[in-house]
């Protein structure tokens, strides 16, 4: 064989190289987001359940179990008990959480769990398929909230959210159909400033959803109005059940923060990351990669690292708050609600896993309508690699800490992923409204 013939059947093998490399880009997004969705399964389930060094399937406890099951609502319900019995009111929670869990305060709280549970898992339909459904147009982006709806029922999040009898989907799903009124059915709005306020007195971190009130970003005076008139009512709330619970409730929240028994690595809150880095958590896992410098710089200056992660978490938050009003975006805004989500799951000092429940319904809607629709080809790669990072980061989340590396077990740094990713692709320019759905070429 003389050099052109080589030269020749090595310029086709690169052709084919390249004509791969295209077509492989060229598949469609939601083909990225599943395949990494996949990857991250095999990862975090199929490796330690079936590939692990014992030779031997391994499906063990994957949360931290009480036994009665329940156990915060059956402390809601002692909470309301004490109340309604005494009239007394000692606890961290605002002051609606024990006025609503008086009624049920003399019944039996297995019967009760029972009937939560159940509210639990229609709210949790309710904020993954219903709402987004409504919101979300794409045929591909319903295919998606389908899809984050059936993995989410099996996740280690919900399932902790259930175990507990937490509140946090009720919660949740009290904003989303509030933003959804305020949006999309006008004519409910005061309806919707309600529900919005019983969310945030129930958990308080929905707070951070406010900005999704806003019609027009340049009409400042409605918006203030509009803000005042909900922080007005959140202040009436506040004293359901008069002054001195308010007074024991703020108390007990100054207190809480501050308390390092809720740090485990099933807290994925900045200030749980912290003292996790201070207590030397990750130290086993460092030196086994000659990182002993670096563990030993992260516990010193641990105070530092959480000061700024949460610069870094606001900054997003404000930069795509900025890109917003820049665009003056209106209507439903699905940026300004997957970053308040992710904000609302790093910044509280306690955000234990089973909060993880909420974050499948934003990451649908935020992607809904987005992921099917051709990218600016100029930025193409960089939006698969975005989808790629967010849907690994996602799926990660899904599984027990008890699958996962020691690096890996706490869900910060793939919030935090998610969260730089999110913020990244604010700023992408948009698909526009006629691009042509992948599958259809």
């Amino acid at each position: 064989m003389d050099k052109t013939q080589l030269w020749i059947q090595l310029r086709g093998k690169f052709t084919n190289v390249l004509t791969l490399k295209h077509e492989i880009l060229q598949l469609p997004i939601l083909y990225w987001f599943f395949g990494n969705f996949l990857a991250a399964y095999f990862l975090f389930f199929i490796s330690p359940v079936f590939l692990n060094p014992e030779q031997s399937m391994k499906f063990g406890p994957y949360l931290d179990a009480i036994t009665p099951i329940g156990g915060d609502l059956r402390l809601f319900l002692s909470m309301g008990r004490a109340f309604a019995d005494q009239g007394d009111f000692s606890n961290a929670y605002p002051p609606l959480v024990t006025l609503l869990m008086t009624p049920f305060a003399s019944m039996d709280p297995a019967a009760v769990y029972k009937v939560f549970t159940l509210i639990i898992f229609l709210s949790y339909l309710c904020i993954t398929v219903v709402i987004p459904s409504l919101i979300v147009k794409k045929e591909q982006g319903l295919l998606l909230i389908v899809a984050l709806f059936l993995t989410g029922l099996s996740s280690y999040g919900f399932h902790f959210e259930m175990e507990r009898g937490q509140l946090n989907v009720i919660a949740f799903q009290f904003v989303l159909i509030a933003v959804y009124l305020f949006h999309y059915k006008p004519r409910f709005r005061y309806l919707a400033y309600v529900l919005f306020s019983i969310g945030v007195h129930i958990k308080i971190y929905p707070a951070i959803f406010i900005l999704m009130f806003i019609d027009d970003w340049k009409e400042w005076g409605v918006n203030f109005k509009r803000f005042a008139g909900i922080g007005i009512l959140n202040l009436a709330f506040l004293f359901v059940l008069g002054y001195q619970p308010v007074s024991a409730f703020l108390h007990g929240i100054t207190n809480i923060t501050t308390l390092a028994s809720y740090v485990w690595i099933g807290n994925h809150s900045i200030k749980s990351f912290v003292m996790l880095l201070q207590a030397g958590q990750f130290q086993e896992v460092l030196s086994n990669y000659k990182l002993f410098a670096f563990q030993s710089w992260a516990a010193e200056n641990a105070a530092k690292v959480g000061s700024a992660l949460t610069i870094l978490v606001l900054l997003c938050f404000l930069l795509v708050a900025f890109r917003s009003f820049q665009q003056n975006a209106k209507g439903f805004n699905p940026d300004i609600f997957i970053i308040s989500t992710l904000v609302a799951l790093l910044v509280p000092a306690i955000s234990h896993d089973y909060t993880l429940s909420i974050l499948g319904s934003a990451v649908g809607i935020a992607l809904g309508n987005r992921i099917g629709l051709e990218p600016n080809s100029r930025f193409r790669l960089l939006y698969i690699l975005l989808i790629s990072l967010i849907s690994f980061a996602y799926s990660s989340v899904l599984f027990s800490y008890t699958n996962k590396s020691l690096l890996l077990q706490n869900n910060l740094p793939a919030l935090m992923v998610m969260l730089f990713s999110f913020t990244i692709m604010a700023f992408l320019p948009q698909p526009a409204p006629d691009s042509k759905i992948f599958l259809d070429t």
